[in-house]
């Protein structure tokens, strides 16, 4: 049904249409929100300055994020792994559960919770359709899907830990 190519652009894709509200939509939220006790638990109120100190923090480190996705998709297809092309686009799609259930806990649409409401179900459907119409190995889809989901919440993790640092690079 899909080659590894289309599969990885899709992904990708998708990835960035979420990635995008986020960069658009962060920095306006804390402003409004940081003095509200209401929202000193959501997850971007919470990072606040420290963790999203700029817009242009914010889209450096998506733009990393996606430079290393893109990579590893380009992995897996020139190697013909769709087990690992597959990876990070369910990292992607499971990181659109706690986006949708913020919208849920808050008042309102927190950053990425209007997107990850929109996309999950078809990104669920594309890997259903993806894992019933290819040769999938079950074993590797895990193993590739838990390592590289690893990496990209260790690399978010390191962007997070830098972002004060990039915020002061780019001014």
């Amino acid at each position: 049904m899909f080659a590894l190519g289309t599969l990885a652009f899709i992904g990708i894709s998708l990835f960035m249409v979420h990635e995008f509200e986020e960069i658009i939509c962060v920095r306006p939220y804390i402003k409004q929100h940081r003095e509200d006790e209401k929202f000193a638990a959501e997850m971007f109120v919470a990072g606040g300055d420290q963790v999203y100190p700029s817009t242009e923090s914010i889209a450096l480190m998506i733009g990393e994020e996606f430079v290393l996705a893109g990579i590893i998709m380009a992995i897996g297809i020139f190697i013909g792994s769709i087990e690992i092309v597959l990876a990070p686009f369910i990292a992607f799609t499971l990181h659109l559960i706690p986006h949708a259930l913020e919208a849920l806990r808050f008042p309102g649409w927190a950053p990425g919770s209007r997107t990850a409401v929109l996309l999950f179900v078809p990104s669920v459907a594309i890997i259903v359709a993806a894992i019933m119409t290819q040769p999938i190995q079950p074993l590797w889809l895990a193993v590739w899907t838990v390592v590289i989901g690893v990496l990209l919440l260790a690399n978010l993790r390191l962007m997070h830990m830098a972002a004060g640092g990039f915020a002061q690079k780019l001014r």
